[in-house]
């Protein structure tokens, strides 16, 4: 179970610097993982995470248009 978690710990490490980016800026995949000291694969699972955080924050903010 100790290797799930520090999956986890290491995805949430990665989710807080990339949700720490200013919008628009590119984030590079190699040099993220390089920084974090951790694999392009979780850098990777974890910006798809981020962006589908902002697809469903967007689809909120959308839907609560369109019914007032």
């Amino acid at each position: 179970m100790l290797g799930g978690s520090t999956i986890s710990i290491k995805n949430d490490i990665v989710l807080s610097r990339i949700e720490a980016t200013e919008p628009g800026t590119k984030i590079s995949v190699r040099g993220l993982a390089s920084e974090l000291d951790v694999s392009e694969g979780t850098v990777y699972k974890a910006i798809k995470e981020a962006e589908q955080r902002v697809r469903c924050q967007k689809n909120r903010i959308i839907a609560c248009i369109k019914f007032y």
